[in-house]
């Protein structure tokens, strides 16, 4: 376990250094010419970094299991293809339990897998500090996803988050946020097809307090799974300047409710973990988007968890996975040689650099 941090650690102050010096010194002429392109050979660097992250958890023998609607291009074989998601509502009516949201239509209606000139809206709950890391496995099938994040601000000064910051992801503050901040911040990322919301704002653990506080005030079910989310950033994300055509409802289920895995857990890679991420597709054409419609979403995930956590025999028998992440070892050792050479490409140039001017 030991080796293990020591070594993710080395990863890191390695790999990311040389990303960061690649994309703002060695690139930037790039950048100066065709922003485009830059952007093009900067995401497949941070796909290099988030294949790397994703190796953490991969290894250590944590699995993630997709199931419910498929939505990629990937996959097209699965007969889960154009199935129906399990407890699932289209009607946009106004409700106020668990049960009203359950009870209404679920009409069969057939899921077209999504185009790479799609672009689709992530909308996950969120338990645990391993709700990105396992994203970022699940992603590193999609490469053609060129993903913008929105994140709580804190997230930036962590070692991962001046990446981050780097990519052109936004960091929200509750507090301070704006209606249109995050439409002019995505404007300026037009080349993103991707983009990944936690509307609940924080881990489920910390606002479990305040979202039955908020609950009790407007009359609506108290969560025990979820809590209850915002609705500003996913609003702004709506806006026609950035033409997202498809929202995925992603429900991410721990084995252990009580005690779902954390990013420390994965570091230490001491407690193996099957995980579930479930997927509904909605089409923005066909949906009335406002903030009912965001409230009987989290109500349905709500009662999805529920059902996996009473019952998992019975869930996995009703909700088949049509993809268990799968990374390559050869993929693996080719990043971790590719940006060690890197490094080392960038140190023996600033050596021989530093010896002509002083000798």
């Amino acid at each position: 376990m030991v080796f293990r941090i020591a070594f993710i650690a080395i990863q890191n102050l390695i790999f990311i250094p040389s990303y960061l010096f690649t994309t703002h010194v060695v690139l930037y002429p790039i950048y100066l010419c065709d922003s485009r392109f830059y952007w093009k050979i900067e995401n497949n660097l941070y796909n290099f970094l988030l294949y790397v992250v994703s190796s953490w958890s991969w290894c250590a023998g944590i699995v993630v299991h997709e199931c419910g609607e498929n939505w990629s291009l990937k996959n097209v074989d699965s007969e889960l293809a154009s199935k129906k998601g399990d407890c699932r509502s289209n009607n946009n009516s106004p409700v106020n339990s668990i049960k009203e949201a359950v009870a209404e239509d679920d009409q069969e209606t057939e899921v077209k897998l999504i185009t790479n000139d799609e672009n689709i809206l992530f909308i996950p709950n969120h338990q645990t500090t391993s709700d990105v890391p396992l994203m970022f496995a699940m992603f590193s099938n999609y490469w053609e996803r060129i993903i913008l994040w929105v994140m709580d601000a804190q997230f930036k000064y962590t070692n991962f988050g001046v990446v981050s910051w780097t990519h052109g992801d936004f960091f929200i503050k509750p507090k301070d946020f704006k209606a249109g901040d995050l439409i002019e911040h995505c404007s300026k990322h037009s080349y993103k097809n991707c983009y990944i919301l936690f509307p609940e704002g924080g881990f489920r653990i910390k606002k479990q307090a305040s979202s039955n506080r908020f609950a009790e005030k407007n009359g609506l079910a108290k969560l025990k799974y979820t809590t209850w989310p915002r609705y500003g950033a996913f609003k702004d994300l709506l806006d026609r300047k950035l033409n997202i055509t498809r929202i995925i409802d992603c429900t991410i289920m721990y084995s252990d409710f009580d005690k779902p895995l954390g990013v420390f857990d994965i570091m230490k890679g001491t407690k193996k973990s099957e995980i579930y991420f479930h997927y509904k597709n909605y089409y923005v054409a066909n949906e009335q988007l406002d903030e009912e419609w965001l409230r009987r979403v989290w109500l349905n995930k709500e009662e999805l968890m529920r059902s996996f956590y009473e019952n998992k025999e019975q869930f996995l028998g009703q909700n088949e996975t049509f993809n268990v992440v799968n990374l390559s070892y050869l993929k693996i050792i080719f990043i971790n040689l590719f940006f060690t050479l890197l490094a080392l490409g960038y140190v023996l140039f600033f050596r021989y650099c530093l010896l002509d001017v002083y000798l």
